[in-house]
């Protein structure tokens, strides 16, 4: 007799001894409550066990749900846990969509799919939202010549999805013609924001996880690959990953040198950087109002500062400093080389950090 079959012969003798001792009234209520009560909680339990395959050995159970399930558990609310989608096992996954492979392993498939599936539907809908992969967004405003060298090379990268660019001025706008690029004709936020602008362009990005780039540079493909496995470890926390890293707080701002630390750093700087794009949307709903006037008043420099910001107060989180390779490109032009930029920061620092 299975499991299921004699549970369900118990709960309903219990049920059955319940429903007669109603009738005879020197048996206490205790316990036909009892009873009753007991009926319902073996009834419940025999339809939860019928759905667990009883041939299973414990070592198919190491084998399979220990080392291979344990890294894909979901949330009902289809967000990555802790344990995240490292794109290490996205192949194991490929496996798993694989009838033949689970009937080898699970001879009771229809009746394992019912639990198995609850955690593969979920990263199935992930990977047809194109979550599992990255949106980049690079800003570029006059130097067209630092695209020329690094598109063709981050359109090779594997878990890069698409490329979108931002384009601030009609003089120095060039079609850039890849396969994963869109060009974006950015023009009238740039004339109010500068470089805040960016973080208006979360519409044109389809993908949760995002990446960020300044056009004067770009991150070596282990970077990436390092900074989205750590993203994915930890999802259900709200920070940014990057390799750029400062101090800015009632002080000041501070750069590098023996002032800033892997252990003392607050700030990462977002010429390169990684999050998922719910951050940046929460950025703009709830907090980009508080810097609005200074970022238009000095075309958006300090818009990262504010993000920072944004992630220490709002959320309460840390930016995590990721160590990689960054590929620097042709860098005048920029915020840094005009002479009133540190004061700028410094004095935003000062005036934000605890707004």
């Amino acid at each position: 007799m299975k499991t299921t079959q004699f549970l369900t012969i118990i709960s309903l003798s219990c049920l059955f001894i319940s429903l007669v001792s109603s009738f005879i009234s020197k048996i206490p209520m205790v316990v036909k409550n009892v009873f009753f009560l007991v009926a319902v909680v073996l009834l419940a339990t025999s339809q939860v066990v019928k759905y667990i395959p009883e041939e299973l050995s414990d070592k198919q159970i190491t084998t399979v749900d220990l080392k291979s399930l344990k890294r894909f558990s979901m949330n009902d609310n289809d967000s990555v846990n802790n344990s995240a989608v490292l794109g290490e096992s996205e192949d194991l996954w490929d496996n798993y969509q694989d009838r033949k492979f689970m009937n080898d392993f699970y001879p009771h498939l229809s009746k394992f799919d019912t639990i198995l599936d609850i955690g593969a539907r979920n990263y199935n809908k992930r990977c047809k939202n194109h979550d599992y992969k990255i949106s980049v967004l690079i800003l570029s405003y006059n130097r067209p010549h630092n695209l020329e060298k690094s598109l063709p090379i981050l359109n090779k990268y594997k878990l890069i999805d698409e490329i979108i660019v931002l384009h601030g001025h009609p003089k120095y706008y060039t079609n850039l013609k890849y396969d994963k690029v869109k060009n974006i004709k950015d023009y009238e936020n740039n004339k109010i924001y500068g470089g805040a602008r960016r973080w208006m362009g979360m519409q044109y990005l389809k993908n949760d996880i995002i990446m960020i780039l300044d056009d004067d540079l770009y991150p070596s493909e282990k970077l990436v690959t390092d900074s989205y496995n750590l993203l994915m470890k930890n999802y259900n926390k709200n920070t940014i990953y990057g390799s750029i890293k400062r101090i800015c707080n009632k002080n000041g701002y501070l750069t590098s040198g023996n002032d800033v630390t892997e252990k003392n750093y607050d700030t990462i700087l977002t010429p390169y950087f990684m999050c998922k794009k719910k951050i940046i949307e929460d950025y703009m709903r709830n907090y980009f109002h508080k810097h609005e006037k200074w970022l238009i008043d000095n075309h958006g420099n300090c818009e990262d500062l504010g993000l920072n910001f944004f992630i220490r107060n709002f959320y309460k989180e840390k930016p995590v400093y990721v160590k990689g390779k960054i590929i620097k490109l042709d860098i005048t032009k920029g915020y840094s080389y005009k002479p009133e930029h540190y004061k700028i920061r410094s004095n935003f620092c000062k005036k934000y950090h605890n707004v």
